[in-house]
């Protein structure tokens, strides 16, 4: 698995994530939040949810560890951790 080198985070547009062989990726802020991995958005998917303000921002973006990113939200949301292992297949699967 290729390693993330930077990250760049914006509180009003989004994220992006380089890896060690080059690949880019951007993620629009409401396609982050929309995708929280934590329990509580996992079990409101079913359901349609969460539901994400239009005018959704970033408070923080923090590494956990080596392989994910914590962000809090300024809806309150924190307890998702985007793994960049995650973030990278659905990249990958979008690009074909």
């Amino acid at each position: 698995m290729p390693q993330v080198v930077s990250i760049a985070a914006s509180r009003s547009s989004g994220v992006t994530v380089e890896w060690d062989d080059g690949m880019i990726i951007e993620l629009p802020l409401n396609e982050l939040r929309q995708s929280c991995p934590c329990a509580a958005c996992v079990q409101l998917r079913p359901q349609g949810g969460p539901t994400v303000p239009a005018d959704i921002t970033l408070v923080s973006a923090e590494m956990h560890g080596l392989w994910g990113l914590a962000i809090t939200w300024s809806d309150g949301h924190a307890t998702g951790i985007h793994s960049f292992e995650v973030l990278r297949r659905s990249a990958e699967a979008r690009n074909g």
